[in-house]
Order: C-alpha cells, then structure tokens, then sequence
C-alpha cells in the first residue's frame, strides 16, 4: 500500500511539473513532443555545415527527393503532421530556413540573397537530380525564385498560398509585432479554427516569433523585386494548392491573378475549409492532394 501511494505521489509531482512547463514554454513544449514523435516514426534532425550557416533540416524516406519549405517565422516542424506520410513514398528535406528554428547564420543580416545562397547548397548536397519542391507562403516566393534561376534543378514546383507576387499582404500580421497581430496570424494560417487560443500561448509565440530572424527581412520583402516579371518557368510543373479559408492571402482576390501570369497553365487545386497554411490547419487533405498528384490515389484514400 505504501509503494502504491508514492506511486501515486510521483505521477502526480510529474504531472504538476510538466503542466508548468507546458504554461511556461508552451512552443517549446509542443516543439519537443513533436520531434520526439517524428523521431519514433523515422524522421530524424540533420545538420548542414556551410562556410556561413548551419542549416537545421528534418529528413526521412527514400525514392524522390522532395524540399518543403515552410512560412516566415515558421520552421520545419510546421510540415510536422505530413512528414511521416511523405517519408514513405518520398526522400523528404525540410529545413529550418536561414534563422528560422535551430538554423542559424554568420551574416551581419539574412537577405533573401542569404536565403538563396543557402537552399541552394542544400539542394546541392542532398540531391543530384531535380527535386519536388514545396513552399507555403514565404517559402512559395522562395521555391519560385530558386526555380527561376535554377529550373534544372526543379522536377515539379508546388506553390501553397505564394507570397512574391504583390505588395499589398497584411505585413502586420506576416510579421506580427504585438499580441494582436500575433493572434490574427495564427487565425490566418489555421483558417479560422484557433478563436480561443490561450493568452499564454499568444504570448509564448510571441516571444519564439521575435528570437527569429524574420524581421530582419522585413523591410526588404517590401521592395524586392516581385515574381510578376520574372515567370519563365515553360521547363517546370507548376502546381497551386489554395485553402479556402485563406483571411491572409485569398484566392479570389490574390491567386486567380498569379495563377493568370503562369503561361504553362499550371494545375489548381482548392482545398476547402482549410487556411493561409493547410499543412498546419488541414494536412490531411494536403496530404491526399500531393499523393494523388503523384499517382499514389490508393495511399491517399485511406487518409
């Protein structure tokens, strides 16, 4: 009886300790819990070592190379949810961009050049023939400039809700700067669905957002030079995947206009009922919807 009671006793004290680093470090917390979980389903933390960066990437899988590249402030671990499906019909790289998550830069500033500079040697180490890639948001400009300048390196360029092509985003919630705006950011990428998120955790998220080195891009995202003119992608697949509830970057009044400028009639696909970032408010369904673009429909129906 007395060994049961301590039991009880240190599930409890163990509870009430990880329950306070929860309301504490909750970010960091779920960080944790999703790469010890990505861990046991074969998808591991690897290391780049360049001359000016360290670069963060989580890897898993064999077969055809595919980069994710996530959102501004955001890390590889937003594509958390879809990493262990992917990785096992696909070799997947996604990285921590340029002083995102645990990468980390020697640059007095990071540039979009540094950013550049940086995909460009991970593509180069971790695969020789041309790559599926992938970006959300940020991440979409990113892939589409790497495509522009190296579109033999690009198999097929997936575009989820791309920033690059205007000039007119809420930058105060791409790059949220109080409570508020941080709150409205989590609205826009989750579609809607995140109304009641604690204040703690708007804070904790704050706090993670601002140790990044997004802001350093700020200004510049302003007036570097948009995508608009510079499409020449006739060698390279180009595919859209839009979420419906996209507050951020709407498809009716953004996308139909990108989408337009593309001259290899690129495919769209809507994915209802999902946000600014679907891989983080429905990756389910962006799940079937990359399978099935690559004839793997069957794997896809028992999502």
């Amino acid at each position: 009886m007395l060994q049961y009671r301590k039991g009880i006793i240190f599930i409890f004290f163990t509870v009430l300790v990880l329950a306070n680093q929860y309301v504490r470090a909750p970010v960091q917390w779920q960080h944790n819990f999703m790469g010890v979980t990505l861990f046991f389903k074969g998808v591991n933390d690897e290391p780049l070592f360049t001359t000016d960066s360290y670069i963060n990437t989580l890897q898993g899988g064999e077969g055809p190379t595919i980069i994710l590249l996530h959102e501004i402030g955001g890390d590889s671990l937003s594509w958390g949810k879809t990493l262990p499906v992917l990785s096992k019909y696909f070799r997947v790289v996604a990285p921590d961009l340029t002083g995102h998550g645990k990468s980390a830069s020697n640059d007095s500033k990071v540039s979009f050049d540094v950013l550049l500079r940086d995909l460009t040697l991970l593509i180069d180490k971790y695969s020789a023939e041309p790559v599926i890639l992938v970006g959300s948001s940020f991440g979409g400009w990113l892939a589409t400039e790497y495509a522009i300048k190296n579109p033999s390196m690009v198999k097929e360029l997936v575009l989820i809700s791309p920033m690059g092509f205007n000039n007119d985003a809420d930058w105060s919630v791409l790059f949220p700067r109080d409570e508020d705006a941080m709150r409205r950011r989590m609205l826009a990428l989750s579609g809607g669905t995140h109304t009641d998120v604690a204040d703690f955790f708007i804070r904790d998220m704050l706090s993670v957002y601002t140790k990044t080195r997004a802001n350093d891009l700020l200004e510049e995202v302003k007036t570097y030079p948009k995508l608009n003119e510079r499409i020449e992608l006739q060698d390279v697949d180009v595919s859209f995947i839009w979420g419906t509830e996209d507050t951020l970057l709407p498809f009716d009044r953004y996308g139909e206009n990108i989408v337009a400028q593309f001259k290899s009639n690129p495919s769209v696909i809507l994915l209802e009922g999902c946000g600014h970032a679907p891989q983080l408010s429905c990756p389910n369904k962006l799940l079937k919807t990359i399978l099935e673009e690559y004839s793997l429909s069957g794997k896809a129906g028992k999502l």
